[in-house]
């Protein structure tokens, strides 16, 4: 079962709620990248490799924390 949208839920919320979202996710990035720099400062050798990990860790974090929603989303409507 996946999400589905009341149909009381009027388009101009619905945008509301992504610009939102989009604006939050911005947010986060950004001081995850900000955050990341200050951790490297002057130590440029291995900067290429700290910010893939960091990457690599927010796409793996990010993906495991929709699987969960998903799971929780799906035992709140099925039991």
């Amino acid at each position: 079962m996946a999400f589905s949208i009341k149909s009381d839920l009027k388009i101009v919320e619905l945008y509301v709620i992504a610009v939102l979202f989009g604006v939050g996710s911005s947010i986060t990035q950004i001081s995850s990248l900000c955050i990341t720099s200050n951790f490297i400062g002057s130590n440029s050798e291995t900067s290429g490799l700290v910010y893939s990990i960091t990457t690599a860790c927010d796409k793996i974090f990010s993906g495991v924390i929709i699987l969960i929603i998903e799971i929780v989303w799906v035992f709140i409507y099925l039991f």
